[in-house]
């Protein structure tokens, strides 16, 4: 140890006599330890740190087979999956909304997941207040009650120590608070950190849910029981598959299964950008190591005598080598510091982002399993930038040393084609990242001159809703076609929007209930009226409602026909705009305009067919990087 720390203090004085060396070796290296951290932060947090629930391995989503992410289900279809699973256990439902909740301050605007009773014990979640929701609240007709997030309970209701018990109104209608959820408690993630002040509300399935297979508003959620693999769960899926299309042939013929690991799910989606990302900041840090073994090796070039007079005295090359490491490990732990500084800066410039832009990402931290790996990677950078050193003194002859030295030759020449090596290391290295940036700039430039279908400059967006808004959830369809609701835009938005108008450096205001990019997607299959369907190719398309004005605000082009006005309401005739994919795809060979589509039905409200009154450019909706899908828009 007294020798360790001797050569520790002589490595200290030799970095002292060199400071342009020492600032210029730790910045190098700190560089690419500190992206690597920063990168290893970010996948540790999102792609390794388990999920905070009980047996979160075990935790899986079903879908259908077809569909990306979180694929919607009915109830029906998880009734089945319920009652006939055996290797699964706590099958779980749960589905997206919005609403309002009434405070001791006023109204707020919350999202309000549906959850079924069982879902709490699935995952072992426990209420900071209170207790969570009953099999009985769970039932059609059950108690209407509620649940809080920490972070509602305590911005509208003022952290009330009382609450269980007390009656709030949701979406218009009163329900009894029977609990407050801790704050770490985000289940479902993809609704977002908004999770943070919203509620839950007990999934109560209609008569109406329970009968028709074909409304898919749920997401279905179970555990494995011990033992079981996704290969084997995935079996049973599609044997209960098998068994639904046999007895509901008409509805059920097309069912199908996938099952998926829950955080694959979650996160699945950027495994591939940030392994990508990982690769090239490791070519980084090589090149960085490089660069510092370059000058290391330069700088032994210069301290050659010093090791040949060491050598000729007696110092064996073990204490050499070993002295070199020591000072290539200083370096890389100073570095370390430095590039732990750097990672912090970066994980905090991450929390910075848009919410919800990182999967996760109000987990990413820097924890143990974060130091650990900057353990490692020091330990590699000092083995890297003093091995190519440390084996060339390791070869030094003293008294040829010497002599090299004294008539300027010899080992400079060796030293030479060492750094000559290191350096072509370098161009290789640095090539593939360039051809790496390259094509990924390419695909950049691809994506920010894509056509989106609308302008995204001086438009910006917001939600607003009435304070007894009922949400997806609630949704009530009238059974006659002749008994139409007052719209809520007249008594509502209407008002709000001519408002807005008047604001001024406004110039155009328009609603929309699903705007492009907003991940609010609903889908649904229709029938075009007088027209043949193809049981193998039913036609589907995504669902919006606009105001008048909609396509000048956004400057998407009518491209035949008209769009929706303002006159278009409740008491006048049922129209619809679709886009070009849709006609494209659905009336390839005729006129759309004046043809007549039946939305759903039930399903989604609209119980009376659309007529077709204009065809309008395509909008990307979900992603810029996939063609728009096949789209209608009816009045708001």
């Amino acid at each position: 140890m007294p020798t360790f720390l001797q050569e520790v203090r002589y490595a200290l004085r030799q970095l002292r006599k060199s400071p342009g060396f020492a600032v210029l070796a730790v910045i190098t290296l700190a560089l690419g330890i500190g992206a690597n951290t920063a990168m290893f932060t970010v996948i540790e947090s999102v792609l390794l740190r388990p999920l905070p629930y009980q047996h979160s391995d075990r935790l899986v989503f079903i879908g259908p087979e077809d569909s990306e992410g979180f694929g919607s289900s009915s109830y029906v279809t998880y009734r089945d999956v319920r009652e006939q699973a055996q290797k699964l256990e706590n099958v779980a439902l749960f589905s997206e909304d919005v609403g309002v909740v009434q405070g001791k301050e006023g109204s707020v605007s919350v999202v309000t997941p549906g959850l079924t009773p069982n879902t709490f014990k699935l995952l072992g979640a426990q209420p900071l207040l209170g207790r969570t929701f009953t099999e009985e609240e769970g039932q059609s007709g059950g108690p209407q009650v509620v649940l809080l997030s920490e972070g509602l309970w305590r911005e509208a209701f003022n952290a009330d120590r009382e609450i269980t018990g007390k009656t709030v109104r949701v979406n218009g209608r009163p329900r009894t608070v029977v609990g407050v959820m801790p704050a770490d408690f985000r289940f479902p993630e993809a609704m977002g950190q908004d999770l943070r002040k919203g509620l839950w509300l007990p999934i109560q399935p209609t008569t109406e849910m329970q009968k028709d297979r074909g409304s898919h508003f749920f997401s279905i959620v179970a555990g494995l029981k011990e033992g079981v693999t996704l290969a084997q769960g995935k079996a049973e899926l599609a044997a209960i598959a098998q068994h639904i299309r046999q007895i509901d042939p008409e509805k059920g013929k097309d069912t199908t299964f996938q099952i998926t690991s829950y955080h694959e799910i979650l996160a699945g989606s950027v495994r591939e950008v940030f392994s990508a990302l990982l690769i090239a900041l490791g070519l980084v840090l090589l090149i960085a190591c490089a660069n510092v073994a370059n000058l290391l090796t330069a700088r032994c070039l210069g301290r050659q005598q010093e090791f040949a007079v060491r050598a000729a005295l007696g110092a064996g090359q073990f204490r050499l080598v070993r002295q070199l490491f020591v000072e290539g490990g200083l370096l890389s732990a100073m570095g370390c510091v430095v590039g732990f500084g750097l990672a912090w800066v970066a994980v905090t410039a991450v929390h910075k982002l848009p919410q919800d832009t990182i999967p996760r990402g109000e987990n990413i931290a820097l924890h143990w399993p974060v130091v650990l790996a900057l353990a490692g990677i020091a330990t590699l950078t000092t083995v890297l930038t003093s091995i190519v050193p440390a084996l060339f003194v390791a070869r030094t002859d003293p008294q040829p040393a010497l002599q090299a030295a004294s008539r300027g030759v010899g080992s400079r020449s060796i030293g030479a084609r060492v750094s000559g090596w290191l350096v072509a290391l370098e161009v290789a290295l640095s090539t593939v990242l360039l051809i790496a940036t390259g094509l990924l700039f390419h695909t950049l430039w691809n994506l920010e001159h894509t056509k989106l279908g609308f302008d995204v400059t001086r438009v910006t967006s917001f939600t607003a809703m009435p304070a007894d808004a009922a949400g997806f959830a609630n949704m009530s369809v009238s059974q006659a076609s002749d008994n139409v609701p007052v719209s809520v835009a007249t008594q509502f938005y209407q008002p709000t929007l001519e408002r807005i108008r008047q604001l001024p450096g406004v110039q155009e205001a328009a609603l929309i209930t699903s705007p492009p990019l907003s991940g609010i997607n609903m889908n649904t299959g229709f029938i075009i009226v007088g027209q043949a369907q193809d049981p193998n190719n039913k036609p589907e398309a995504r669902i919006t409602a606009v105001s008048g004005g909609y396509e000048r605000l956004m400057g998407t082009p009518v491209i035949r026909g008209r769009m929706i006005s303002n006159s278009d309401g409740p008491a006048s005739p049922f129209v619809v705009v679709i886009n070009e994919a849709l006609a494209h795809k659905y009336f390839a060979n005729k006129d759309p305009l004046g043809q007549q589509i039946d939305l759903g039905g039930k399903a989604t409200g609209a119980v009376t067919p659309y007529t077709i009154v204009g065809v309008i450019g395509d909008q990307v909706d979900s992603s810029v990087s996939q063609k728009p899908a096949a789209a209608a828009a009816g009045p708001i």
